[in-house]
């Protein structure tokens, strides 16, 4: 995603806010901090205690392992419906959280034009519906 950034022509910054830039890094980065590890390590745990006890079960009552195919595939099936949603929503996050980087992005960059105007008090009004628009939805 870096490269596709750095490759990226100029009119893609005049019409991408830098929130939007952001949030998509930041998100990125704290998948691959906090939830990815946890996550391959339960993934990689249920795997091998289903494959164990399908085994164990089978050589029980081999007759079960006819019925448990078809839930197997049943559930893929159920996984491929859900994840186009599940993905959707994220990106819908990501959309909400974009004003929200971008505020705090444009007021780092224009802090002292906004304090010679003393316009602090309407950057806070304009973060906090932000924020509130965000938490709501």
């Amino acid at each position: 995603m870096l490269k596709q950034i750095i490759r990226a022509p100029v009119i893609f910054f005049d019409e991408t806010p830098i929130g939007s830039i952001l949030n998509r890094f930041s998100n990125d980065m704290g998948i691959l901090d906090k939830q990815n590890w946890p996550v391959v390590n339960s993934v990689i745990e249920g795997f091998l205690n289903i494959i164990m006890l399908t085994i164990t079960i089978c050589s029980i009552n081999p007759i079960v392992f006819l019925p448990a195919f078809f839930v197997f595939i049943l559930l893929i099936h159920i996984r491929n419906v859900f994840a186009k949603p599940s993905m959707e929503t994220k990106r819908l996050d990501l959309i909400l959280r974009s004003p929200i980087y971008s505020d705090i992005s444009a007021t780092i960059n224009g802090l002292l034009i906004i304090r010679v105007f003393k316009q602090g008090g309407q950057f806070i009004r304009t973060f906090m519906n932000d924020l509130y628009n965000n938490s709501k939805a």
